[in-house]
Protein backbone atom coordinates (compact mmCIF):
# COMPACT_ATOMS: atom_id res chain seq x y z
CA UNK A 1 0.00 0.00 0.00
CA UNK A 2 2.86 2.35 0.85
CA UNK A 3 4.38 1.76 -2.60
CA UNK A 4 1.11 2.75 -4.27
CA UNK A 5 1.06 5.97 -2.27
CA UNK A 6 4.75 6.78 -2.82
CA UNK A 7 4.93 5.81 -6.51
CA UNK A 8 3.09 8.85 -7.97
CA UNK A 9 5.29 11.21 -5.97
CA UNK A 10 8.42 9.36 -7.07
CA UNK A 11 7.32 9.44 -10.72
CA UNK A 12 6.64 13.18 -10.45
CA UNK A 13 10.11 13.83 -8.98
CA UNK A 14 11.87 11.62 -11.52
CA UNK A 15 9.69 12.06 -14.60
CA UNK A 16 12.68 12.95 -16.78
CA UNK A 17 14.46 9.74 -15.77
CA UNK A 18 11.37 7.65 -16.54
CA UNK A 19 10.94 9.30 -19.95
CA UNK A 20 14.65 8.78 -20.68
CA UNK A 21 14.29 5.12 -19.68
CA UNK A 22 11.30 4.63 -21.98
CA UNK A 23 13.16 6.32 -24.84
CA UNK A 24 16.28 4.17 -24.40
CA UNK A 25 14.17 1.02 -24.21
CA UNK A 26 12.37 2.03 -27.40
CA UNK A 27 15.65 2.72 -29.19
CA UNK A 28 16.94 -0.72 -28.17
CA UNK A 29 13.74 -2.39 -29.37
CA UNK A 30 13.68 -0.53 -32.68
CA UNK A 31 17.35 -1.32 -33.34
CA UNK A 32 16.70 -4.99 -32.52
CA UNK A 33 13.66 -5.06 -34.82
CA UNK A 34 15.52 -3.51 -37.76
CA UNK A 35 18.48 -5.84 -37.33
CA UNK A 36 16.39 -8.77 -38.59
CA UNK A 37 15.56 -8.86 -42.30
CA UNK A 38 11.95 -9.53 -43.23
CA UNK A 39 9.63 -9.13 -46.22
CA UNK A 40 9.23 -5.38 -45.65
CA UNK A 41 12.92 -4.51 -45.37
CA UNK A 42 16.42 -5.92 -45.32
CA UNK A 43 18.58 -5.84 -42.24
CA UNK A 44 19.62 -2.35 -41.23
CA UNK A 45 22.69 -3.86 -39.56
CA UNK A 46 23.75 -6.72 -41.86
CA UNK A 47 27.13 -7.32 -40.20
CA UNK A 48 25.60 -7.53 -36.73
CA UNK A 49 22.88 -9.83 -38.04
CA UNK A 50 25.56 -12.03 -39.66
CA UNK A 51 27.24 -12.47 -36.26
CA UNK A 52 23.88 -13.29 -34.66
CA UNK A 53 22.98 -15.71 -37.48
CA UNK A 54 26.11 -17.76 -36.81
CA UNK A 55 24.16 -19.18 -33.89
CA UNK A 56 21.79 -20.88 -36.34
CA UNK A 57 24.61 -23.18 -37.46
CA UNK A 58 25.53 -24.37 -33.98
CA UNK A 59 23.97 -27.49 -32.46
CA UNK A 60 21.43 -27.10 -29.71
CA UNK A 61 21.84 -26.23 -26.75
CA UNK A 62 24.95 -24.22 -27.63
CA UNK A 63 23.06 -22.23 -30.26
CA UNK A 64 20.66 -21.14 -27.52
CA UNK A 65 23.57 -20.13 -25.26
CA UNK A 66 25.24 -18.26 -28.13
CA UNK A 67 22.12 -16.33 -29.06
CA UNK A 68 21.26 -15.49 -25.43
CA UNK A 69 24.81 -14.18 -24.99
CA UNK A 70 24.50 -12.15 -28.19
CA UNK A 71 21.15 -10.63 -27.20
CA UNK A 72 22.49 -9.85 -23.72
CA UNK A 73 25.59 -8.15 -25.17
CA UNK A 74 23.47 -6.19 -27.66
CA UNK A 75 21.09 -4.95 -24.96
CA UNK A 76 23.92 -4.36 -22.47
CA UNK A 77 25.67 -2.07 -24.96
CA UNK A 78 22.59 0.13 -25.28
CA UNK A 79 21.90 0.06 -21.54
CA UNK A 80 25.53 0.99 -20.82
CA UNK A 81 25.36 3.90 -23.24
CA UNK A 82 22.22 5.08 -21.43
CA UNK A 83 23.72 4.63 -17.94
CA UNK A 84 26.95 6.42 -18.91
CA UNK A 85 24.99 9.30 -20.45
CA UNK A 86 22.74 9.60 -17.40
CA UNK A 87 25.70 9.54 -15.00
CA UNK A 88 27.60 12.09 -17.10
CA UNK A 89 24.61 14.46 -17.13
CA UNK A 90 24.22 14.15 -13.35
CA UNK A 91 28.02 14.64 -12.85
CA UNK A 92 28.37 11.23 -11.17
CA UNK A 93 30.33 9.44 -13.89
CA UNK A 94 33.03 7.50 -12.07
CA UNK A 95 34.56 4.10 -12.71
CA UNK A 96 33.44 2.86 -9.29
CA UNK A 97 29.81 3.74 -10.07
CA UNK A 98 29.97 1.88 -13.37
CA UNK A 99 31.56 -1.17 -11.76
CA UNK A 100 28.80 -1.25 -9.15
CA UNK A 101 26.10 -1.11 -11.82
CA UNK A 102 27.70 -3.67 -14.18
CA UNK A 103 26.68 -6.88 -12.35
CA UNK A 104 23.14 -5.61 -11.84
CA UNK A 105 22.65 -4.83 -15.53
CA UNK A 106 24.14 -8.13 -16.69
CA UNK A 107 22.17 -10.27 -14.21
CA UNK A 108 18.85 -8.60 -15.11
CA UNK A 109 19.48 -9.00 -18.83
CA UNK A 110 20.68 -12.61 -18.60
CA UNK A 111 17.73 -13.72 -16.46
CA UNK A 112 15.20 -12.00 -18.69
CA UNK A 113 16.81 -13.20 -21.92
CA UNK A 114 16.78 -16.80 -20.68
CA UNK A 115 13.20 -16.54 -19.43
CA UNK A 116 11.61 -14.80 -22.44
CA UNK A 117 12.16 -17.63 -24.97
CA UNK A 118 10.40 -19.98 -22.60
CA UNK A 119 7.29 -17.81 -22.97
CA UNK A 120 7.59 -17.37 -26.74
CA UNK A 121 4.35 -19.26 -27.45
CA UNK A 122 2.42 -17.03 -25.08
CA UNK A 123 4.09 -13.86 -26.36
CA UNK A 124 3.31 -14.65 -30.00
CA UNK A 125 -0.41 -14.70 -29.16
CA UNK A 126 -0.24 -11.28 -27.51
CA UNK A 127 0.73 -9.49 -30.77
CA UNK A 128 1.99 -5.94 -30.06
CA UNK A 129 1.73 -6.33 -26.27
CA UNK A 130 4.20 -9.21 -26.52
CA UNK A 131 6.69 -6.78 -28.07
CA UNK A 132 6.19 -4.46 -25.09
CA UNK A 133 7.01 -7.33 -22.73
CA UNK A 134 10.10 -8.24 -24.74
CA UNK A 135 11.20 -4.58 -24.65
CA UNK A 136 10.98 -4.28 -20.87
CA UNK A 137 14.25 -5.97 -19.75
CA UNK A 138 16.53 -3.16 -21.02
CA UNK A 139 14.34 -0.61 -19.22
CA UNK A 140 14.44 -2.58 -15.97
CA UNK A 141 18.20 -3.12 -16.34
CA UNK A 142 18.70 0.61 -16.90
CA UNK A 143 16.59 1.62 -13.90
CA UNK A 144 18.31 -0.85 -11.56
CA UNK A 145 21.79 -0.16 -12.96
CA UNK A 146 21.28 3.58 -12.66
CA UNK A 147 19.93 3.15 -9.14
CA UNK A 148 22.97 1.09 -8.13
CA UNK A 149 25.44 3.41 -9.86
CA UNK A 150 24.08 6.51 -8.18
CA UNK A 151 24.54 5.04 -4.72
CA UNK A 152 21.29 3.32 -4.00
CA UNK A 153 20.51 4.59 -0.47
CA UNK A 154 17.10 6.19 -0.72
CA UNK A 155 17.28 6.93 -4.43
CA UNK A 156 14.31 4.73 -5.34
CA UNK A 157 12.35 4.25 -2.15
CA UNK A 158 12.88 6.41 0.89
CA UNK A 159 12.28 4.38 4.01
CA UNK A 160 11.61 6.41 7.12
CA UNK A 161 12.49 4.95 10.47
CA UNK A 162 10.00 5.48 13.25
Amino acid sequence: MAILIALPEHVRKHLTLFLYTATCSAVTSIAWYFMFPNAAHGSAFPRIFAVYARGYGIDWPWSFVYQIAFVTAFEAATVWAAVITCLAISHQLRLRNLLQAFPVVVVVLVISNVALPLFSGLLSNLQWFGWVIVSTPPAIAFILGNWKAKGSPGSLIKAKSV
